[in-house]
């Protein structure tokens, strides 16, 4: 291991240490010594942007002048070790009131550790008064019903956590290099006049000698734009292949596909979603695959490279590093019209069936469960949504937030039609993602100078029904764990003695649920069974 891994292994425990350390300190004061009449929350989050931290810090300021006996502590903990961390805290009796859930944990641990929240759904969010959410029942003010994961498990037919935010995907451009390149800050309208712009910024650097690309270039800031340029082409193909009908074509579906030889990586559609890739590819920094986020945002902030392809999430940290004016667009993919790419595409996406995420959950361990939930109903009240957001230049989950001015260009897009799909899939449920890994391991085939679209494709056609079959295998196993652990919920609400009436539908759903995702394990099980014949 070199150096520079020791060094960076060493300060992720540092601060994994400390933050346990602060939290475990605090418990062991408070147990000690009390904190007189106040009751101590601790909200923790990985969500540690400068933005949303001080937006928090003001809500919280006011809730706890509208409190006087309460005092809100934010916790802030580096996504690198959120998962760890929080599974330590959680199995060593040092949990935060509040806690993100939706940051990859399975369903058992949020089971075990995480209340459900159906209590308190159907009743309205007192914090609402006054506006045109009163007397709203609390699910029906965010704009999924709380009716989609992550905040909602299907598998458990509970919510376990209340979504603060809604992300989608824009290009950032930096305006003063575009009217110096081009002689106008314009947004292109297609993938064509994308293409035009990144010729001319290889032009402008090659006739002024300034080491500027189109792109900035990273692992995690081109996955967004390949994806969505491949899915493009794959929008009518999806169709074609959701012989069900259900409209909801995604991984799983288009893995069996690729297993009963439905498509392949040379299918006309495919192909071109290939090439596509390979072109944008080519727009940015040489070997963008080895590089990390942190990379991609130092390009761009030191104008040397003319666009940034980011999240909603980071809006409010590229606008504070970046010292130049800047447009917003969206990912422009092939128009209909387009003579090579055209034939493939149905037209823009829809972004209105994005799931919320940034959930917050309350702890079954902490000693002030209403309380929890009180600052969670005042988090997520209009008014204090809509403060919070703006000032941290982010998208709320809850109705009738209106996007601030900054970042009004990333208002989800209501009108388009359904996304193809994007063979970077990243499991189907289970905790193997050899597929996602195989993608990434070769993607250098594909993008870099010497790689090709024939390279990458013979490299998938040797590995990638390999891989698939190993997450779909993990799948299997993840949905007979699940469902053993359903029956005897489902079971003891059966036998047992009668329960409400909220129950017994929710244990209903329940049933309904495991139904459909048992007959999604037996058509697994069916294709794989059929490739051992």
């Amino acid at each position: 291991m070199s150096r520079f891994n020791l060094f960076g292994l060493f300060l992720l425990l540092v601060v994994f240490g400390l933050a346990s350390w602060r939290m475990g300190a605090r418990l062991w004061r408070e147990s000690s010594v009390g904190t007189g009449d106040a009751v101590v929350l601790r909200f923790a989050h990985a969500t540690i942007h400068p933005g949303i931290l001080r937006a928090h810090e003001e809500a919280i300021a006011e809730y706890e002048r509208l409190n006087p006996g309460v005092r809100v502590e934010q916790v802030p903990v580096p996504l690198r070790v959120w998962t760890a961390w929080l599974r330590t805290q959680m199995v060593g009796g040092t949990a935060p009131d509040l806690a993100e859930m939706d940051r990859g944990q399975p369903d058992d641990f949020l089971a075990r550790f995480f209340i459900p929240f159906e209590p308190w759904l159907d009743a309205p969010n007192p914090y609402n008064a006054g506006t045109p959410l009163e007397g709203m029942p609390w699910r029906d003010t965010f704009v999924d019903g709380l009716a989609t994961p992550p905040a909602y498990r299907p598998a458990l037919q509970q919510v376990l956590g209340i979504p603060m935010t809604v992300a989608t995907v824009r290009v950032f451009a930096n305006a003063e290099l575009l009217r110096e390149i081009t002689g106008e800050a314009k947004a292109p309208d297609n993938y064509a006049e994308f293409m035009q712009l990144c010729e001319q910024v290889r032009e402008f650097s090659a006739r002024t000698r300034r080491p500027l690309v189109a792109l900035a270039g990273s692992y995690t800031h081109m996955q967004p734009v390949l994806g969505s340029l491949f899915s493009s082409q794959t929008q009518r193909l999806a169709r074609e292949l959701d012989t069900r009908g259900t409209l909801e074509f995604g991984s799983r579906d288009a893995a069996l596909a690729y297993l009963r030889g439905e498509w392949t990586w040379r299918t006309p559609a495919v192909a071109d979603g290939l090439s596509l890739m390979r072109e944008i590819g080519r727009q940015t920094v040489e070997g963008f695959v080895q590089l990390q986020r942190d990379d991609g945002v130092f390009y761009y902030s030191q104008g040397r490279a003319v666009m940034l392809v980011t999240g909603s999430w980071e809006a409010d940290t590229i606008m504070a590093e970046a010292g130049f004016e800047q447009i917003v667009f969206p990912i422009p993919i092939p128009s209909v019209e387009d003579p090579r790419y055209g034939r493939n595409v149905s037209g823009p996406g829809s972004e209105l069936a994005l799931s919320p995420g940034n959930a917050v959950g309350v702890a079954r361990s902490s000693r002030h469960r209403e309380l929890a939930v009180d600052f969670l109903h005042f988090l997520t009240s209009r008014r204090v949504s809509e403060k919070v957001m703006v000032d941290s230049n982010r998208l709320s989950a809850t109705v009738g937030v209106e996007p601030g001015e900054r970042v009004r260009a990333f208002a989800p897009r209501v009108e388009g039609f359904l996304p193809g799909f994007f063979p970077e899939f990243g499991g189907f449920g289970g905790k193997s993602a050899e597929a996602r890994r195989i993608h990434g391991v070769f993607l250098h085939e594909l993008v870099s100078a010497g790689g090709s679209v024939e390279a990458f494709t013979q490299a998938m056609e040797k590995r990638f029904g390999a891989a698939i079959i190993a997450d779909l295998h993990s799948a299997v196993m993840e949905s007979v764990n699940t469902s053993r652990q359903e029956d005897a919920v489902i079971v003891v609400a059966q036998l047992g003695p009668s329960a409400e009436p909220g129950d017994l539908v929710r244990f209903a759903r329940m049933q309904e649920s495991q139904t459909l995702r048992e007959l999604d394990e037996a058509q697994t099980r069916h294709v794989l069974r059929e490739l051992k014949q």
